[in-house]
């Protein structure tokens, strides 16, 4: 995984910028709960997370809403692509299932390709620098 750059959030904790494209399981679900919250309620303070990731209940009707295409092109391998409602403009994820392929499709699409991810939820990634960034 490509670590990228440390920096402290609003709340004052430690974070680390990650490639969408490397999120999972705790990363990835704390980066779906972070694009859910800003869709229903607008500000959020990063502590209320569901599971995406491993979750049909949880994911699906996201995967509906947001009308995310999956695809299953080769053995292990999965993508995801969603239209951004203009023309020829999509946003695209890659996973080992089809929720990390569409969750990661969908973050993409809110946050960009890169995401800072408190560090407590970097446990899945052993190379990541868990220790706060020096200011």
């Amino acid at each position: 995984m490509k670590k990228l750059s440390a920096q402290m959030d609003s709340h004052g904790d430690a974070t680390q910028k990650i490639l969408v494209k490397d999120l999972d399981q705790a990363a990835l679900n704390w980066a779906v709960s972070k694009c859910e919250w800003h869709h229903e309620e607008g500000n959020w303070d990063g502590r209320l997370i569901a599971d995406y990731v491993t979750d049909w209940a949880n994911s699906g009707p996201l995967i509906d809403r947001e009308k995310i295409n999956i695809e299953y092109p080769r053995e292990g391998y999965w993508e995801a692509n969603m239209w951004l409602g203009r023309p020829m403009v999509f946003s695209h994820g890659t996973g080992a299932t089809p929720i990390i392929a569409a969750m990661r499709c969908y973050v993409a699409s809110k946050l960009g390709d890169e995401v800072a991810v408190p560090v407590q939820y970097l446990s899945d990634y052993p190379e990541s620098d868990a220790a706060a960034p020096s200011m």
